[in-house]
């Protein structure tokens, strides 16, 4: 949906899930050019824009079936409608 740029960072930054990574704090610091806090606290995730073999934290579920079926998020999947996982996800404030 909205690739990286030449550059590497992301035009608007949304992946995987499809929330707004804008608003991440992880995130921020990634796009930011932070070597370190690039791992969620709350959540042990790594931010979804490093390389899947950073050394600290662990993948979101959701990024390794978007990269697995070649879609940039959720919604362009063919099966969307069959998750019950993303719809709750979805359902959620914010």
């Amino acid at each position: 949906m909205f690739p990286p740029s030449e550059l590497g960072v992301p035009q608007r930054p949304i992946r995987f899930c499809g929330a707004d990574c804008g608003r991440c704090e992880t995130c921020q610091r990634f796009l930011a050019g932070h070597e370190g806090g690039l791992v969620s606290p709350e959540m042990g995730y790594r931010c979804c824009w490093l390389p899947a073999d950073y050394p600290a934290g662990r993948d979101c579920a959701i990024r390794p079936c978007c990269e697995g079926k070649s879609v940039w998020f959720c919604g362009e999947c063919a099966q969307f409608d069959q998750y019950a996982r993303m719809h709750a996800f979805y359902a959620q404030p914010g």
